[in-house]
């Protein structure tokens, strides 16, 4: 009877290997079957990414330009995509590199986000991207006068976003003379300057 236990441990152990070994290979194929429909579907590359200048201010014209390429690139029709960012739409189609000038009127930390749809021979569509499919981060800075009281020797100022240093120049600009109050490092915040009064030279400012 012990012979018997043992033979049929033995048969049933060998079964279950069998069994394990079938179920891997049926896993492997599987998943071999999905990668080659995952990659025979047209499969944008975003890559590229520049965003000049960066920090810039509110209301300024900033630039992006990206480079888009596919794979496979033979026999295939390919479709339209977007960046977005903060309300921001740029489009185009197919391959290549696209550059635009776009303005933000509030001031943040963004990101550009690529989005689309590719089309292949088949008429199959594929929303499969690789690379950067979003930008470095790029800052809109804005630096606001909330008030300028001569008669209080003071101007209140506004710097955002938050986490910026940088150098601030205050000017004074008339239609024959500019006179440069002071110019110095701030972090975002909120700061009380004042107007140099006594420094200034005599003439006309707005």
């Amino acid at each position: 009877m012990k012979r018997g236990r043992k033979r049929l441990n033995r048969n049933f152990n060998n079964m279950y290997k069998i069994g394990m070994c079938m179920k891997n290979r049926v896993i492997v194929v599987v998943m071999l079957f999905l990668s080659k429909l995952v990659y025979g579907m047209p499969c944008p590359t975003v890559s590229g990414w520049e965003i000049t200048p960066n920090p810039q201010a509110v209301n300024e014209d900033i630039e992006v330009s990206l480079t888009i390429t596919t794979e496979p690139d033979s026999g295939q029709v390919v479709g339209d995509w977007q960046i977005t960012s903060d309300g921001k739409d740029g489009f185009g189609s197919g391959e290549g590199t696209f550059s635009g000038r776009f303005r933000f009127e509030t001031a943040g930390v963004r990101k550009w986000k690529f989005s689309g749809s590719w089309t292949d021979k088949d008429g199959k569509t594929s929303t499969y991207f690789k690379g950067e499919t979003e930008s470095p981060e790029f800052t809109i800075f804005e630096v606001k006068i909330i008030s300028a009281e001569v008669t209080q020797d003071k101007i209140h100022i506004e710097l955002k976003p938050d986490g910026l240093s940088g150098n601030l120049k205050l000017e004074l600009v008339g239609p024959s003379t500019t006179h440069t109050i002071r110019e110095v490092v701030r972090n975002s915040g909120s700061y009380d300057e004042t107007f140099g009064i006594n420094d200034l030279a005599e003439g006309e400012y707005t």
